[in-house]
C-alpha cells in the first residue's frame, strides 16, 4: 500500500500510477518534481490480519514481515508511505546501504 498527500500529486490516478515507464521515484521526480532524498524503514514481524492473508493466498494469522517506509524529500519532508506485507516463506529481505565495497551472502 502507498499513500501520497494529494497536494504533492494532482491530478495522479491509479491508471496513472501503473502505466509508468520507470521506477515509482523516477515516475516521482519527471511527473511531479518530487526528488526523494532517502527513505526510513521500519520493519516487523506480524501475524496476517483477514485482508492481508486473502492478498497473499496464506493463512490468517501466518507470520508475515511488515515494512513500513516513509520516503523523504528537501528538509526533511515526507512525500510516501509505504507499507509492505512479506510472506517470509518463499522470500527474505535484504538491503544494503552506502558504498558498496563488496556483497556479504
Amino acid at each position: 500500500d502507498i499513500t501520497l498527500p494529494e497536494d504533492l500529486f494532482p491530478g495522479l490516478t491509479e491508471a496513472v500510477f501503473t502505466a509508468r515507464d520507470n521506477t515509482i521515484y523516477q515516475f516521482y521526480q519527471s511527473r511531479f518534481g518530487i526528488n526523494v532524498l532517502r527513505t526510513h524503514e521500519k520493519l516487523r514481524a506480524i501475524a496476517a490480519p483477514a485482508d492481508i492473508a486473502k492478498l497473499l493466498d496464506v493463512a490468517v494469522d501466518a507470520p508475515l514481515l511488515a515494512v513500513r517506509r516513509v520516503a523523504l524529500t528537501y528538509r526533511d519532508r515526507p512525500v510516501e508511505l509505504r507499507v509492505s506485507h512479506v510472506n517470509t516463506a518463499h522470500h527474505e529481505y535484504e538491503n544494503s546501504f552506502g558504498k558498496a565495497e563488496g556483497l556479504v551472502a
